[in-house]
């Protein structure tokens, strides 16, 4: 877990998604606990931590769904309630016109 880019919280998160077991770890109570106190910090000392403020929205949304006491990774349905576009179920299928690269 020593190489560029790998992430241990990704190693753990990934597979609870794919199977969608959200029922322990890490819970969204907590996260979202320890993320305040952690903003609230950065405000004292004048920083503000925007990526951590799009963070806590997510955690924030997921306690109001109900989700506080299951794993951070139950985050994935609120990402997935608020997505804009469908994901095509396999790379190279997309049929968006705005992705076509053909010039005319």
């Amino acid at each position: 877990h020593d190489a560029w880019g790998s992430s241990r919280v990704l190693d753990r998160l990934a597979p609870l998604m794919l199977a969608r077991d959200f029922s322990g770890g890490a819970t969204v109570a907590i996260v979202g606990k320890d993320s305040d106190l952690i903003a609230d910090a950065a405000a004292g000392v004048g920083l503000s931590l925007e990526v951590s403020a799009a963070a806590r929205r997510l955690l924030q949304q997921g306690a109001a769904a109900g989700n506080g006491a299951l794993d951070v990774a139950s985050l994935l349905e609120q990402v997935e309630a608020t997505r804009t576009r469908d994901v095509p179920a396999e790379a190279g299928t997309d049929t968006d016109s705005d992705m076509d690269t053909d010039a005319t």
